[in-house]
């Protein structure tokens, strides 16, 4: 019996295999751009008139050929393949429980699970930008509708510019009298104002912040759950090349 590994550990490998697995892709490609490595042969001079000097026999060894190329490539991307094949076809089965303060959801995919945690992330967002009552008031439920505040009634006084002036000193023959002009500020009326809201309380908006945080701890256990899930040994990257490459000879001899 093969040695069990989890989700988890076979996740570890996909980004390094297939990392490789570009750089022997783009190598092989480079290879076959360079055709003289495909090519060899020998060649030998024969004279045909006695006074003819003799010439060196040629002779260049074929470097690979492209069966040995393609069974080289095959050989180190097909268990990338298997890697990627087991990821999701592990997938389909794993599974986690999200379990958090009475809320139980049972076997949730792990494929749902990672996306869920990413919209959660998504949604902490948008809560946290919700705007909250200002501290400086009583605030009260409103009788016009559920989610509405209000406070009672606010007094604010209204005041006006009132041009103020005394003498500093009286007129004489010689000078005018000088006089000190200012504006003060006079009460006039008084505004009577309910200042009305849609927000909520601060403490409402960490409750739910609070929530949300407990279930995406409670999500990514779930995840780790599934992650321990044994995977798949499934193969399919050898059949699949023997598929594209069919009767090509890829050894020699």
């Amino acid at each position: 019996m093969g040695k069990k590994g989890t989700l988890h550990a076979l996740i570890a490998n996909v980004a390094p295999s297939k990392g490789q697995t570009e750089k022997i892709l783009a190598e092989a490609r480079k290879t076959f751009t360079e055709a003289h490595l495909f090519d060899g042969g020998s060649r030998t001079y024969r004279p045909i008139r006695e006074d003819e000097s003799d010439q060196p026999a040629v002779h260049k060894e074929i470097v690979t050929t492209v069966g040995e190329k393609l069974n080289y490539l095959q050989k180190m991307v097909a268990p990338t393949l298997d890697i990627l094949f087991q990821v999701d076809k592990t997938n389909q089965i794993a599974t986690g429980d999200i379990e958090v303060e009475g809320l139980k959801i049972e076997a949730v995919p792990v494929t749902f699970l990672m996306q869920f945690d990413k919209n959660l992330t998504k949604v902490r967002d948008v809560i946290n930008a919700i705007p909250v009552l200002a501290p400086d008031y009583r605030w009260n439920e409103s009788a016009d509708g559920l989610g509405i505040s209000e406070t009672g009634v606010l007094e604010k006084l209204r005041t006006k510019k009132v041009l103020c002036h005394k003498e500093l000193s009286p007129a004489t023959k010689e000078h005018p009298a000088q006089i000190e002009k200012w504006s003060e500020d006079r009460p006039v009326g008084m505004f009577e104002e309910i200042i009305k809201s849609g927000r909520i309380t601060s403490g409402k908006k960490h409750e739910i912040l609070a929530r949300v945080d407990a279930l995406q701890k409670a999500s990514r256990r779930a995840i780790a759950e599934a992650n321990t899930t044994e995977h798949l040994k499934d193969r399919i990257g050898n059949d699949i090349f023997n598929f594209i490459l069919g009767d090509i000879p890829r050894r020699r001899g």
